[in-house]
């Protein structure tokens, strides 16, 4: 697990300095998953009212 508060600011005893990490079993509010990084994208849908008007070029 990666560590993501900052380096100078952390006191927590389970800090790994030279990998950034945390050999915490326990889940923590600062650890993130290095393997799953979500990427969510917004695609807007249209909405209902948009097909009538006319677009302007």
């Amino acid at each position: 697990m990666k560590c993501s508060l900052e380096k100078d600011v952390n006191n927590c005893p389970f800090y790994l300095v030279d990998t950034l990490g945390c050999e915490n079993s326990k889940k923590c509010s600062f650890q993130e998953n290095e393997e799953q990084e979500l990427k969510r994208e917004f695609v807007r849908k249209p909405r209902w009212y948009e097909q009538y008007y006319k677009k302007k070029d």
